[in-house]
């Protein structure tokens, strides 16, 4: 399986390296930008699902409401265009995106956007097993 990894420039390394981590153990392909120019092929490039890490403030205090920047919010509205799932990781859950709704045109790298959680928490695991197509 392959997956997309979208992360804040902010993003704490140690979270990222996590998620990489798990993902690796459980033999998933990872594809994501790495500088120069950006090209959205790679979203649409058998991906099967996406993780995002967000701005370390992303997170609201309202358990389903996180932010995105510009980027990472071009990222998840490609992915939705190819009918691709989404989940924001907090280190622990991974939680599926609902909906979002663009929010701040000027604060490219916080609050750009707006999104709404599913308020269940889910391990990596788990979100690969649903969306694997093995439960499905």
């Amino acid at each position: 399986m392959k997956i997309y990894l979208s992360k804040s420039n902010k993003a704490a390394f140690s979270l990222v390296a996590k998620l990489r981590e798990e993902l690796t153990n459980n033999k998933i392909e990872i594809s994501e930008y790495e500088g120069g120019k950006y090209d959205f092929d790679k979203l649409s490039d058998g991906i099967k699902l996406i993780f995002i890490i967000t701005h370390p403030e992303g997170n609201e205090s309202i358990p389903n409401i996180a932010y995105f920047g510009r980027g990472i919010y071009s990222e998840y509205i490609k992915s939705s265009e190819n009918n691709v799932p989404a989940y924001l990781y907090d280190g622990e859950y991974c939680f599926q995106i609902i909906r979002s709704k663009l929010m701040n045109q000027n604060d490219y790298m916080f609050k750009w956007a707006k999104i709404q959680l599913n308020n269940t928490p889910l391990t990596v695991e788990q979100v690969l097993t649903l969306d694997n197509g093995e439960n499905m």
